[in-house]
């Protein structure tokens, strides 16, 4: 495109395939984690839902308490993980 200069790859396309694999091991790791931790908080969410539709904008001290109230022993902050960005194509391999 215009002055750029044209850029190769300096990996063979064995590795290509071993780095698509890895990146689609861990969207698909990232994708059940989330589905488990959805479906552990339901009550949680649930009520988070009931506060938005009643209120529309909620505060971060609403859905402590809402989570609070649904399960008294569930920590709201979940370890973090690592960031994940759109341009991997997360849908890829989650069907």
């Amino acid at each position: 495109m215009g002055d750029q200069p044209v850029r190769t790859r300096e990996y063979a396309e064995a590795t290509q395939q071993v780095i698509d694999e890895e990146v689609e091991r861990l969207l698909k790791e990232a994708a059940e984690r989330a589905s488990g931790l959805l479906q552990t908080h339901r009550e949680a969410l649930d009520r988070v839902v009931k506060l938005l539709l009643e209120r529309e904008t909620i505060e971060g001290a609403d859905v402590e308490a809402a989570v609070r109230a649904s399960a008294p022993t569930v920590s709201v902050a979940e370890p973090r993980q690592p960031a994940l960005t759109h341009a991997a194509n997360p849908a890829k391999g989650l069907n």
